[in-house]
């Protein structure tokens, strides 16, 4: 095996159960809960359906005991799920598809020519979490391809899930030959990029039909459709992808010239290395060489350098630079691969997992704002809120294992991904909007309130009068006509004391909270 590669595209999906006209509309109307968890077991017997099996974590093998031990047990209880079948009460769940074969094309045209490149499919999974959050993964090996251009290709082709851009007239041509592949036949699942020809009218990024064949018929991406779950990138048009590759030479070069310089320019190793951890298949797209080098140190793990071992972390890759797989066994290293398919995949999913759930919270926070009801807007934001404390608990941990590579690296996963402060950023949306709800319902309570004692202060004549006189004063009055006119003239005469009381308490309760503003 020449290079192993994951394709991870995450998603979030909503249960619609009726013909929706405007997302954001749909948001505010039904509350998350009622989109996503309550409907969590429907989204299992769909997935069943569609040729998806539930796959409790067992330890099978060495791979599967290793990355169970790695991780705190905390974290255990959020990536692997022991029960014997989905129960909707945890934190996430693993699927796998049914292969019908292990096969994959991709169909290459570039500037300079046409190529098809044939990978092993080793697998199609499926991760779900409770944050209403999905994350689709394609695993993949290449015993080929030893060039290190094409493993740049495979990397940049097969990762788009709709077209970044477009050319004059809709033209998908400059696309096709810079970023996306013209076919991909997997799994029985043909996609071709002519499928994005009619972009002219979309109301969302169209994501690719490859996605959603292989996910099944319970997904949409329509708004208009019922009784689905509609499905939507949450980040962008590119999958997150995972790469090992093993090249002698390259991991020796890179050994000896990791940021150095030749003639005031990085030498052109690092130009390799920046294109592999950033998946740039053609020119690189930095083109300053001082915002390459604070990059290249930024998103580079060096602690094995001398054993020409390189890993890469961005925000859509991780990446990892060794010899080749011979040589690793050789020297009794090839545990590194494992390594990437195992427990630096898990890291990537939760990262990716918190990640995606950020950035689905924070539309929430968005759709909720607009509610105008005080007791609607208090019991959503309550709802969101202890679904949002329920994810500081059980999804972002800021350490996962005991390891002291795995601390380093998902730091610095966590830093290039800009976890934390989007986890600061979405805690302090949310308490936010906590405040100024409870200030809503206050100001309602306090005006039904006000309601009440204006009531109460034009009921007070006649009982001021019948605490004075007596009740039967009302019954005198009736029998002597001076008592009534003189009962007549007390009750006019409060009722106008009272309002003129009210008048004035009004005026000095503007004023003052006008001075406080």
């Amino acid at each position: 095996m020449y290079s192993y590669h994951q394709f991870l595209f995450p998603f979030r999906f909503d249960y619609l159960n009726k013909e929706v006209k405007d997302r954001h509309e749909f948001y505010k109307e039904v509350q998350f809960d009622s989109r996503v968890k309550e409907k969590l077991e429907d989204l299992f017997r769909g997935l069943e359906k569609n040729g998806w099996e539930y796959h409790p974590f067992k330890i099978k093998d060495d791979t599967f005991y290793n990355e169970f031990v790695y991780f705190h047990d905390f974290v255990k209880d959020t990536l692997f799920n022991l029960e014997s079948y989905a129960k909707k009460n945890a934190t996430s769940w693993f699927f796998e598809k049914k292969l019908e074969n292990n096969s994959v094309k991709i169909k290459v045209v570039k500037f300079n020519g046409e190529k098809t490149f044939n990978l092993k499919l080793s697998s199609i999974s499926l991760r779900v979490f409770e944050t209403g959050i999905g994350i689709l993964s394609f695993e993949m090996e290449n015993d080929k391809y030893n060039d290190f251009q094409d493993i740049l290709d495979i990397n940049e082709y097969f990762r788009r899930v709709y077209p970044p851009f477009v050319g004059d007239g809709f033209s998908l041509d400059e696309v096709m030959k810079k970023y996306m592949a013209k076919e991909i036949v997997l799994n029985g699942i043909k996609y071709d990029i002519k499928e994005f020809e009619n972009l002219k009218n979309i109301s969302h990024p169209p994501i690719s039909s490859l996605i959603i064949k292989v996910l099944g018929d319970i997904f949409t991406q329509e708004i208009g459709a019922k009784d689905k779950f509609l499905i939507q990138s949450v980040i962008d048009e590119r999958m997150f992808v995972v790469c090992w590759y093993g090249n002698n030479g390259l991991a020796e070069s890179l050994k000896n010239d990791f940021l150095s310089f030749e003639n005031g320019n990085l030498k052109p190793i690092n130009d390799k290395w920046y294109k592999f951890l950033f998946i740039d298949s053609s020119d690189k797209t930095v083109q300053d060489e001082n915002m390459q080098k604070e990059l290249l140190q930024k998103h580079t793990y060096t602690r094995w350098r001398n054993y020409g071992t390189f890993y890469g972390v961005s925000r859509y890759s991780f990446v990892v630079l060794t010899s080749d797989l011979q040589t690793l066994k050789k020297n009794y290293a090839d545990f590194i691969v494992t390594h990437i398919k195992s427990v630096y995949y898990q890291m990537i999913i939760l990262a990716l997992a918190i990640r995606a759930s950020i950035l689905r919270f924070s539309d929430e926070v968005t759709a909720i704002s607009d509610l105008d009801s005080e007791n609607e807007l208090f019991n959503r934001v309550s709802n969101l809120y202890k679904n949002y404390l329920k994810f500081r608990n059980k999804l972002y941990f800021k350490e996962i294992t005991s390891q002291e590579q795995g601390i380093e690296l998902y730091d610095k996963i966590r830093e290039v991904m800009n976890i934390d402060r989007d986890v600061q950023d979405l805690s302090s949306e949310l308490i936010q909007l906590d405040t100024f709800s409870q200030m809503k319902l206050e100001h309602k309570e306090n005006t039904e309130i006000g309601k009440l004692t204006k009531v109460a202060t034009y009921m007070m004549p006649p009982t001021l009068i019948a605490g004075i006189f007596g009740m039967n004063i009302f019954n005198e009055s009736f029998a002597n006509p001076q008592w009534a006119i003189l009962v007549i003239v007390l009750v006019f005469g409060s009722f106008l004391g009272a309002k003129k009381i009210i008048e004035i308490i009004d005026y000095f309760d503007k004023r003052g909270r006008k001075w406080k503003a």
